[in-house]
């Protein structure tokens, strides 16, 4: 009987899971509903992880993560999640490429999970339940490791909340940087364009221009007593 209760509930989550509407991802920090999105921006820590060498909840190991941004910290290198045993061994728990947004089958809410594999090929996968609050400071449970290789985080904020407005799914990131490059190049190639005008507008003239330039006003003024003889 308790078999068929956990068997039943289980299945009932997983439907719940499967109506709501999916978050399509723009890049690591967004994902985009039909007419509303969520970004994680304000949250990125821009000198390092927002949240550093945090204990989870057994105390047996320490994280550290970033949204949005990739961060190094010991021997992880450009990494979303950073994992830090109690023998101060370092292991890469995801990075911003892999970032997927889902719905989590036991809570509904949803998440951005990320993964990585190391040389020895364990994958390690940290999905972060997005909490919306209405108010109050940003937080991040560390729930831990749960099946192996497998870590659970809570982060509850604001900025879990859906926003107004559907966004572009995919390649939001790499076309900014696109954009902003062709905005750049646009400008530098305008700057010189209206520099080398002003250059040659500006440069010295020489004696035979004067001269020729002379040569015209007297012409001019010859063409003009005729004409006006002539009329």
């Amino acid at each position: 009987m308790k078999l068929f209760m956990l068997s039943f509930l289980f299945l009932e989550s997983v439907q719940v899971a499967s109506l709501q509407e999916p978050c399509r991802k723009v890049d690591s920090c967004r994902c985009t509903f039909s007419d509303s999105h969520i970004d994680l921006t304000p949250l990125a820590g821009v000198s390092g992880p927002k949240w550093r060498d945090q204990y989870d909840q057994f105390y047996n190991n320490r994280f550290s993560y970033n949204p949005c941004l990739s961060f190094s910290e010991g021997t992880c290198s450009n990494v979303a999640v950073c994992e830090m045993n109690n023998a101060m061994q370092y292991f890469t728990a995801g990075t911003q490429e892999t970032a997927m947004y889902l719905y989590d089958a036991t809570t509904s809410l949803l998440a951005v999970e990320y993964n990585s594999t190391d040389t020895i090929g364990l994958t390690r996968y940290s999905r972060v339940l997005l909490n919306c609050i209405t108010s109050g400071p940003d937080i991040l449970q560390i729930q831990g490791e749960g099946a192996t290789g497998h870590y659970g985080f809570k982060l509850s904020s604001t900025h879990c909340c859906r926003k107004p407005g559907a966004l572009p799914a995919g390649g939001g990131a790499h076309f900014k940087v696109g954009l902003v490059l062709i905005i750049g190049f646009s400008a530098c190639c305008l700057t010189i364009f209206l520099v080398a005008g002003f250059c040659y507008c500006c440069r010295p003239r020489s004696k035979a221009q004067g001269q020729g330039r002379n040569q015209d006003i007297r012409f001019e003024e010859f063409a003009g007593n005729n004409y006006s003889t002539f009329n």
